[in-house]
């Protein structure tokens, strides 16, 4: 993982393997595994990318959201080990303490985090993602501001719900917010 701190204070992650596997898309690869990654991105028709395939909610209310919320986080402690998210958002917090001094951010904002709510692997994609960010507010208990013009009704009810108690932004921020350093 690449943690860098911009001049105006503001921290990015970044997967190397996802850096890699752009790279290997753009540029061209030899390697076997870059070959099978790309001839396997490249024969998914452009909706299945997109997650645009079935754009209909699977959830009726914020209680069948927050039930497949909970199905995706059994999944990832299966599949990873029962740690894997506490030592992810632990890595998160020592990236805060080694980049920028801080013990924990002042506050999340979240932008195009995606639909969650809808029953495709793009979805799926989004829920876990939407776990992360719930686990790492647990942990800084810090406010969370969130943004994504693609978020249904049902999804910005769910957001601002006790299950979740984040504040949705209601346009985009575009250079509104700054980045603020304690």
């Amino acid at each position: 993982m690449d943690v860098s701190t911009l001049p105006d204070g503001f921290v990015t992650v970044k997967s190397r393997r996802k850096q890699r596997n752009q790279q290997q898309l753009l540029h061209g690869s030899t390697s076997e595994s870059a070959n099978k990654t790309s001839s396997k991105f490249l024969r998914r028709a452009p909706s299945q990318i997109s997650g645009l395939d079935s754009p209909e909610e699977f959830a009726s209310n914020i209680h069948e959201i927050h039930s497949s919320i909970l199905r995706a986080r059994s999944r990832i402690l299966q599949e990873c080990g029962p740690l894997f998210l506490s030592q992810l958002v632990m890595a998160f917090q020592r990236s805060f303490e080694t980049h920028l001094n801080l013990p924990r951010p002042e506050e999340v904002v979240c932008f195009a985090l995606g639909r969650f709510s809808v029953p495709s692997d793009w979805g799926f994609s989004c829920r876990l993602q939407l776990i992360l960010l719930q686990d790492l507010t647990a942990c800084f208990r810090v406010p969370v501001r969130i943004f994504d013009p693609a978020f249904s009704n049902l999804e910005e009810n769910y957001l601002t719900s006790d299950y979740c108690g984040f504040s949705v932004i209601p346009t985009n921020e575009v250079n509104v917010s700054s980045i603020v350093n304690a």
